[in-house]
């Protein structure tokens, strides 16, 4: 009970935030799942929502987007295929996947998980918005820990005392493999410095792994990239 005779109650993780906001509301109100993949993003897609959309461009896309208003459909032969949307935190496109693309990723759409999509942007003319024509889509936070090379953990020590850092090398040290690790450590007004942990940390990527990571330094501190 806090100093009023009040209960204090635990704020909320983000995911958990933005769920409830989704499932309440119908929307989201203060982010988007999305939002905290920005530094992935610049690495492992071709661009965010809004600026494809905006530039209309047009060709082989890679995207990260949260799959919402699925359809699944036939056509006329009887073979399956679907359309939705996908939207991140700056646009949103509409998305068909035909048949042939259906057949090898059609057991994974979902309304509200986010993908990683590949595709073809296109438009028929300058007045239509451009579209998605989805030809492989793949759970993003999957997709993320197959491609990555390598992953940097933000440590604010302006936010947590310094025996964060051991707590880190504990988790570390029970996830061994082969993903180089390196810590990004800020000290508010002193300094801030990009360390690489040796060899024998090195780790295995998991959904585990990200999860204890993120609990020790907060939920987006940790960064996923394609360099080794």
């Amino acid at each position: 009970v806090g100093k009023s005779g009040v209960t204090d109650i635990p704020r909320w993780a983000e995911g958990e935030r933005l769920a409830f906001e989704k499932e309440s509301l119908g929307f989201y109100l203060s982010g988007h799942p999305i939002e905290r993949y920005k530094s992935e993003m610049k690495e492992f897609a071709t661009g965010s929502l809004g600026t494809l959309v905006k530039n209309r461009y047009a060709g082989e896309v890679t995207i990260m987007g949260l799959m919402s208003g699925l359809r699944l459909l036939k056509t006329k032969k009887g073979d399956r295929m679907a359309a939705c949307q996908f939207d991140d935190y700056e646009g949103t496109i509409e998305s068909v996947i035909f048949p042939e693309a259906f057949r090898q990723c059609g057991h994974k759409v979902k309304d509200d998980e986010a993908f990683l999509v590949r595709g073809k942007m296109e438009s028929k003319d300058e007045d239509e918005r451009p579209k998605l024509y989805v030809t492989d889509l793949a759970q993003l936070d999957s997709a993320l820990r197959m491609m990555a090379k390598s992953i940097r953990i933000h440590v604010d020590l302006g936010v947590w005392p310094e025996s964060v850092l051991a707590a880190i090398k504990r988790t570390l040290a029970s996830h061994p493999g082969q993903t180089a690790v390196s810590l990004e450590i800020h000290r508010p007004a002193e300094f801030v410095a990009l360390v690489r942990v040796e060899d024998k940390l090195h780790v295995k990527l998991s959904a585990d792994l990200m999860t204890h990571l993120e609990a020790i330094t907060g939920l987006g501190t940790v960064m996923m990239s394609r360099s080794a």
